[in-house]
């Protein structure tokens, strides 16, 4: 008895044969489909395999990094020396050395003649004259130095060594007092006696 066929999903009555080959051709089509799949799934895998032992180096270098970032000290970068500049000296002129004077004039100014007779009578000797004395270097006409007498008519000034004129200061007319010339000698005092004249006769 031959076997019953049975219609297939469309209704179509098909033969034995046909049913034999939709069988092979649908273990081929499975077959195919599972190699597809245990191809990606492997390729899959490998590459998920591959990305995580990326990113696991990854992440160990950047942690060797970061370690080594913090324990790392730092070296002063070397700084440059500066020579300090030798400061400028300024040496003070030497003071000149003072001139100690040991030579000058001194001297007693006189006013006379107190009587117009001098006979010996002592109110009628010569007196001290108080006033001012000018000295002149020799051959000038503008005094450089005046000084005074105390009342006792007496002066005194240092003076370099060489040749002056001392004139006393008189009056209008009298008393008329005449101008002397004076040589001062090196360390000594030269002394003068400039004379004064009353007019009395």
């Amino acid at each position: 008895m031959p076997p019953r066929r049975r219609p297939d999903c469309n209704g179509h009555v098909t033969a034995p044969h046909h049913s034999l080959r939709r069988m092979l051709c649908g273990a081929f089509l499975f077959e195919t489909y599972c190699k597809f799949w245990y191809t990606f799934y492997m390729n899959f895998n490998i590459k998920i395999i591959a990305v995580l032992v990326i990113l696991l180096a990854l992440g160990g270098l950047g942690y060797k990094i970061r370690q080594q970032t913090v324990h790392k000290t730092p070296t002063p970068s070397p700084m440059a020396t500066v020579t300090p500049l030798p400061s400028a000296t300024i040496k003070p002129k030497p003071s000149p050395t003072p001139i100690v004077l040991k030579s000058g004039i001194h001297g007693t100014v006189l006013l006379g003649p107190m009587c117009p007779v001098q006979n010996g009578i002592p109110q009628c000797a010569d007196k001290p004259y108080a006033t001012s004395v000018a000295i002149f270097h020799s051959g000038a006409v503008t005094p450089f130095l005046t000084v005074s007498t105390n009342t006792q008519g007496y002066f005194e000034v240092l003076l370099p060594p060489g040749i002056y004129v001392i004139e006393p200061k008189g009056g209008t007319p009298y008393p008329h007092c005449a101008s002397l010339a004076v040589i001062v000698p090196k360390n000594q005092y030269a002394n003068a006696a400039p004379y004064c004249d009353t007019g009395i006769r």
